[in-house]
């Protein structure tokens, strides 16, 4: 079995309120590795699998910043073009 189709197999059983185990996020986390971490959140989108495998990805940028204000906000997966857009986060 290829590893598209494994993952179309998992990904046809889980629905957005299942909780996965264990065995199951260990897979899906395996299968992620092999198969590129952010495309493999992309197909199990809208599931906790989807929230395991980014939570082990982590984020991509390791500072953001503001393109109006020039703050920068510490790690984070995407800066800001306005500050009405980081209003109430506190720059690091």
């Amino acid at each position: 079995m290829t590893l598209d189709a494994l993952a179309e197999a998992l990904a046809s059983k889980i629905d957005v309120t299942w909780t996965p185990d264990r065995d199951a996020i260990a897979e899906a986390l395996a299968q992620a590795e092999r198969m590129g971490m952010e495309r493999a959140a992309k197909m199990f989108e809208g599931t906790n699998i989807a929230a395991a495998i980014r939570a082990e990805m982590g984020p991509h940028f390791p500072n953001v910043s503001c393109s109006q204000c020039g703050r920068d906000f510490g790690l984070g997966d995407h800066g800001f073009s306005h500050c009405r857009n980081h209003a109430g986060i506190v720059p690091k």
